[in-house]
């Protein structure tokens, strides 16, 4: 065996250290006390960061503006046909709507596949852009309060925004709008934040 205090090596049934004479008996009674101390001791308050929701701009939030646009459409044409319009007309109407509709098409591709939102069980995640890309981020412990925001024809299909109000001076709002089951969404930030703040020990709604 091997001294603790000056290194020297021993046999194992020694009673002292033949170098130092100190009693291995003392060393090993301070070794395990102090195994029991630390594995008494709680584990580091560091709970390892999970993701609990991915998700992005949902399609179905684009189903006005894409009904107003189909309304458009046809308004335009029957307008045009009930005018008698020259071909050189119908070229003019058939300009308009193409631009319409690209525009429709460009922002639904746009939103759909450059908006994507991500919530841990410690923050809120908000990324946009395709070539530049921006992302805010929030602390769930520093959201005061969840609001859903839903129009009678987004309950319909399902969808809404969720408004986070936060201490958070960089980002006092947080819109996420575009969500899919956006109560069930609205819910789960809900709960991270109240969990968050009763494991911090502060009051749920005191900050």
């Amino acid at each position: 065996m091997k001294c603790k205090q000056c290194g020297a090596g021993a046999r194992k049934d020694a009673v002292f250290c033949p170098k130092c004479g100190v009693p291995f008996a003392k060393q090993r009674a301070s070794q395990s006390t102090k195994r029991r101390l630390t594995e008494s001791l709680p584990a580091a308050d560091e709970e390892a960061e999970s993701v609990l929701w991915q998700g992005r701009f949902s399609p179905r939030a684009m189903f006005t503006p894409l009904a107003t646009a189909v309304l458009f459409t046809v308004g335009l044409v029957l307008l045009a046909k009930l005018a008698q319009i020259p071909q050189e007309g119908w070229l003019v109407v058939a300009g308009l709507l193409g631009v319409v509709w690209i525009w429709m098409v460009g922002l639904l591709f746009y939103r759909t596949m450059s908006v994507h939102y991500s919530l841990t069980s410690q923050r809120l995640l908000h990324v946009e852009g395709l070539l530049w890309r921006k992302i805010d981020r929030i602390e769930a412990i520093d959201i005061d309060d969840v609001i859903l925001k839903q129009g009678p024809i987004e309950r319909l299909m399902g969808v809404g925004t969720v408004q986070l109000t936060s201490s958070d001076e960089t980002t006092p709002e947080f819109h996420l709008p575009g969500i899919r089951h956006a109560l069930d969404v609205a819910t789960l930030i809900d709960n991270v934040r109240r969990r968050e703040r009763r494991e911090r020990g502060l009051y749920v709604e005191s900050v």
